[in-house]
């Protein structure tokens, strides 16, 4: 999946953000920098990760003022974006109307949570050992 997100401001120079990856990664440190908590992105991604087959998950209104404060109006609408949501009117959405997401945006928004999860650890100060991608919170993988 591709992703091209021109960021004028940074890296230096000016560059064109090619990779999911990369672009999360982008948004990541702005959250860090904006200090806007990923709290309630956190939310709504892992419903959707929880219920991928559900619509109401992957439809979000813009106009809720909860996920327009802690999301929309900070770095989070970048991991939005990068992850394939896409603006439709006064909502914003993921995925087919219809049916589950597919197994690469699954991983893709599973990465993103761990992601997510390790910024809002720095954020509140706490030094822990990140636990490896895709384990559970006692270390075994396949979570």
């Amino acid at each position: 999946l591709a992703c091209d997100i021109v960021d004028p401001i940074f890296p230096f120079p000016a560059t064109k953000i090619q990779s999911v990856e990369k672009a999360l990664e982008w948004c990541y440190l702005q959250m860090e920098r904006e200090r806007s908590s990923p709290h309630v992105l956190l939310k709504y991604l892992i419903n959707i990760l929880k219920d991928p087959s559900e619509p109401k998950y992957r439809q979000i209104r813009t106009s809720n003022k909860r996920f327009w404060n802690g999301v929309w109006i900070t770095a989070g609408r970048g991991v939005m974006h990068a992850l394939g949501f896409e603006e439709k009117g006064a909502y914003v959405e993921i995925g087919p109307a219809s049916g589950a997401l597919s197994t690469e945006r699954l991983k893709q928004i599973s990465k993103a949570i761990h992601g997510l999860k390790g910024v809002q650890a720095r954020m509140d100060g706490i030094d822990v050992k990140q636990q490896p991608e895709g384990a559970d919170r006692y270390g075994r993988a396949g979570y």
